[in-house]
């Protein structure tokens, strides 16, 4: 993916300053991420918030690449309704497959969960720091990384930039509180969940804060427990009962191991699961039973914005130009969802349906990534991006040899721009990569075809690894 092209902010805001619908509040909600709310937000003044961030944002960048995306997102709007008045749309094969042939890859063989602990950055620090409970805290600084739920309360939530939660906070009477991020602290914490979670079953780490559980085995075995037990009862009903001791389980050894609290969700695959997480967070659970009708019903009420991977701008476009709101609008009309292409529309009507993956993907010896990031204050300097880059090369190095890798096929850069927008790079290389040098050099090729850039996070991936093994039989 190339890096977006950079316009001067004054240039930009400029071209859409004249425009005849100019900057509603209402637009204001849809132009920015960090508008949506999260769990523990219920309740909070959102006209306040989109105030602020309407007032602060006036004339940025940020606001100008915002709009840009905007008004592209009109366009495509407009081009699909005057296709779909011109001509009766034709579905794609993938979206007009019949229900009949599309519920036959339903598979309610497994029970998954999907943990997500409860704002975790701001939760270790308040554990650590009781006499902050009461007092609205972040966790991060330029960027919100977490919020506490008194924070919540007023509007703030992570992916917030901090000057425009500072102002939110500040227009509602109180003081907010930044914790700078005790990263090597968080991940002591990650690992001690994961040890947790794995006394039930296969784990799949998400992040630090969000795992993946195949719970299958152990459900069976409370199953046996509860059927030796009175009063009768029918096996599937055993089964939602077993899976939610099961859950219960699981989130009681994360209090005794962390003193932290976790959400998590229980169902037929890990798509129901990390849904049902939300269901009633913070600090609760909730199954999803194996009954097909039962899971119909359940997504079909939810907003298609809930299913993952589909964002803002893909929203707008299903609820503006295809009058797809819900899940249930989603099954109905999947013959018109091949306007956002065959693999979306097949994504978007599986998982309205609740029909999705059920297995964890097995992982083998040399797959996955080595990488490192830096935060800092937003900069053009050469020679700071360049030392930043150099000293993240040379962490990714020195952890290849510790895994005793003989050098990385691949390597990425992730950037995030002075606006907070990302922009990535990766490429693969003949010659493995195998010292911090061959690491910086490829880098930094990576980062000059677009320089000049203003940059206030760097990130380096190194992937497609050569093992000892690999090497020797060259």
């Amino acid at each position: 993916m190339q890096f977006m092209a950079r316009m001067q902010p004054a240039r930009l805001f400029a071209r859409f300053a004249s425009s005849k619908a100019g900057k509603k509040r209402g637009d204001t909600a849809r132009l920015y991420v960090f508008t949506n709310e999260k769990g523990g937000m219920h309740g909070f003044d959102r006209d306040l918030q989109l105030k602020v961030i309407a007032e602060l944002s006036a004339g940025s960048a940020h606001e100008g690449r915002a709009l840009e995306m905007d008004r592209r997102t009109t366009e495509r709007i407009a081009s699909i309704k005057k296709q779909l008045k011109r001509r009766r749309p034709q579905p794609a094969p993938d979206a007009a497959k019949s229900l009949r042939e599309i519920e036959a890859d339903r598979d309610l063989s497994r029970w998954c969960a999907y943990v997500d602990m409860d704002m975790f950055y701001a939760a270790i620090e308040l554990r650590d720091k009781p006499q902050f409970a009461d007092v609205p805290m972040v966790v991060g600084g330029s960027v919100v990384a977490t919020a506490n739920y008194v924070a919540r309360k007023l509007g703030i939530r992570s992916g917030m930039p901090g000057f425009i939660a500072r102002e939110l906070c500040k227009r509602q009477g109180g003081r907010l509180l930044f914790i700078k991020p005790a990263m090597a602290k968080y991940k002591r914490e990650s690992l001690k969940i994961i040890a947790a979670l794995s006394r039930h079953g296969t784990v799949v780490s998400q992040s630090l804060d969000e795992a993946k559980v195949d719970v299958t085995a152990a459900v069976a075995r409370k199953v046996k427990k509860l059927e030796k037990g009175p009063p009768p009862r029918a096996k599937a009903g055993l089964e939602s009962e077993a899976a939610e001791a099961v859950v219960a389980e699981m989130r009681a050894d994360i209090r005794k191991s962390t003193g932290l609290t976790a959400s998590a969700g229980a169902g037929a695959n890990f798509l129901l699961a990390k849904l049902a997480a939300e269901v009633n967070k913070p600090d609760g659970q909730f199954v999803v039973p194996k009954d097909a009708k039962f899971i119909k019903a359940w997504m079909g009420r939810k907003p298609v914005r809930s299913i993952p991977g589909v964002g803002k701008v893909t929203d707008r476009v299903l609820q503006e130009a295809l009058c797809v709101r819900t899940c249930a609008d989603a099954v109905k009309n999947r013959g018109l969802l091949h306007h956002l292409g065959a693999k979306a529309a097949e994504k978007i009507v599986r998982a309205s349906l609740g029909i999705s993956e059920a297995t964890l993907p097995v992982p083998k010896a040399v797959q996955g990534s080595v990488s490192a990031a830096a935060t800092f204050a937003a900069t053009g300097r050469r020679d700071k991006l360049e030392a930043t880059a150099r000293r993240l090369c040379g962490s990714v190095a020195k952890t290849m040899r510790a895994k005793r890798y003989k050098g990385a096929r691949g390597i990425g850069l992730t950037v995030k721009l002075d606006d907070f927008s990302l922009a990535s790079r990766q490429t693969k290389v003949k010659t493995p990569l195998r010292s911090e040098d061959d690491l910086y050099k490829a880098v930094m090729k990576l980062l000059e075809a677009d320089w000049p850039v203003s940059a206030r996070m760097l990130s380096v991936k190194a992937t497609d690894f050569v093992t000892a093994k690999k090497a020797a039989s060259k």
